[in-house]
């Protein structure tokens, strides 16, 4: 498929609709927009998309007129259904489906001109949440970047950390992605740079400061998708939103303070003072992880 993939769209009246776009949706670029539909008459209004995976009955009835927007390619869809053999089968693994976008994403980039800019996504909890790297680098893919922002990192070891790292930005360093590349530990596939000893070493950085450093991140080609960690310490002002193309609030199913936090948060970021302009989330541990269905808000994102 030549196309880039943009618009993805789930056609089918069952649990596992829900299920794939909650799968794609943890796994793919925020800027692709993925609509999940049990009717085809719900998709009018709903702009065109770049793949469609429908089950039979939903392919049956959009070919039969069932919204007269959309009548896709037979290249646009992949059919989903019970059997091994043939069109996409339920028993297959969805990164199937991840490895076509990102195909397509790779052969669009081959046709254009210069590095793809990179997103960056913020990953905060309200509260210490111990085991925020290992949620991040779960949404991360081989060779992505987790980048530690935190108050305070791991209390055991003794390699480098961002807290090293904020030394040559605040240097302008020019080589800054190849001293990141000499620091950052790589486990189990993804470059993992540790949050510094305390919050002091992020506090030296303006917001200026981690711009410049975001900016050669996104425009260095050497990272498809990176997940910044942070702490409260990072916040020094709702400008700091401003540095992420997208934000995920960590919240807790089981805690009213964490929610209204999380409210609040979502609130603030959005407002314009912020000059965050980008996509807001609130969800939570299970659901970034893929353990256990809590937290559906996310998941239910264009659904119809």
């Amino acid at each position: 498929m030549k196309q880039s993939v943009n618009v993805v769209i789930v056609g089918e009246k069952g649990e596992y609709g829900k299920r794939l776009v909650r799968y794609l949706e943890n796994r793919t670029d925020p800027h692709i927009r993925i609509y999940h539909f049990t009717e085809p008459a719900r998709m009018e209004g709903c702009e065109p998309g770049d793949l469609y995976i429908l089950d039979e009955t939903f392919c049956r009835e959009l070919s039969s007129g069932g919204c007269p927007g959309h009548r896709p390619d037979p290249s646009k869809i992949l059919f989903l259904n019970d059997r091994e053999e043939e069109g996409f089968s339920r028993f297959r693994s969805p990164a199937l489906i991840l490895d076509r976008i990102s195909s397509a994403k790779r052969a669009d980039r081959d046709a254009s001109s210069g590095p793809e800019p990179v997103q960056i996504r913020a990953l905060y909890s309200p509260v210490f949440e111990e085991h925020l790297e290992e949620i991040a680098a779960s949404t991360l893919d081989e060779g992505d970047l987790y980048i530690g922002l935190e108050d305070i990192g791991p209390v055991v070891g003794d390699h480098a950390n961002m807290g090293d790292l904020c030394y040559y930005i605040r240097l302008r360093e020019k080589e800054i992605l190849d001293i990141l590349e000499e620091i950052a530990e790589r486990k189990e596939g993804v470059f993992i740079l540790s949050s510094p000893d305390l919050f002091f070493y992020l506090r030296e950085l303006g917001t200026d400061d981690y711009r410049w450093f975001f900016d050669r991140l996104r425009t260095g080609g050497r990272y498809r998708h990176i997940t910044a960690g942070i702490g409260s310490g990072f916040l020094t002002g709702p400008e700091v939103f401003s540095l992420f193309d997208e934000i995920w609030l960590l919240d807790s199913a089981g805690s009213k303070r964490v929610h209204t936090l999380c409210r609040r948060l979502e609130w603030a970021a959005g407002e314009a003072g912020a000059g965050f302009r980008g996509r807001i989330r609130i969800v939570t541990k299970e659901e970034v992880t893929g353990r256990g269905d809590e937290g559906t808000r996310k998941g239910e994102r264009g659904s119809r």
